[in-house]
């Protein structure tokens, strides 16, 4: 059976479910005149990610087995020294690493893909990847 609403079939949605966490960690910026001491930051991730759904049965998306597979993406980042770890400390690269490990996350398996990431340093500066 399809569904027609508008003109549009909606037997199969595309649709985008973001979801945002926090990761608190520290880092500094070796040379820079006021980031160069260690200092901290709540960083705030968002992930978007593509689906269908389909309206005319039971197949959903479950919201928590996503949440759990960013919680093990940001696990190695979150309340820790990022100036410890042999990461760059940028939130530019800390994006970018972010960005590839949720793609190596099984997100076939929750049917899913990754639209997006957003990593805001503070409320007011971030950085996104497509």
């Amino acid at each position: 059976m399809s569904i027609v609403l508008g003109g549009m079939n909606l037997e199969r949605v595309r649709t985008l479910i973001i979801r945002g966490k926090t990761i608190s960690a520290a880092h500094f910026i070796a040379g820079h005149p006021t980031c160069g001491k260690v200092h901290g930051h709540n960083y705030e991730l968002v992930v978007g990610f593509k689906t269908k759904i389909s309206i005319s049965d039971s197949e959903a998306v479950d919201f928590h087995n996503l949440s759990q597979m960013i919680d093990k993406v940001i696990f190695v980042y979150d309340h820790n020294n990022l100036g410890d770890m042999t990461c760059e400390t940028l939130a530019e690269d800390i994006l970018l690493h972010l960005e590839k490990r949720l793609e190596q996350e099984e997100t076939s398996k929750h049917s899913v893909t990754v639209a997006f990431v957003e990593l805001y340093e503070t409320p007011k500066f971030g950085v996104r990847v497509n």
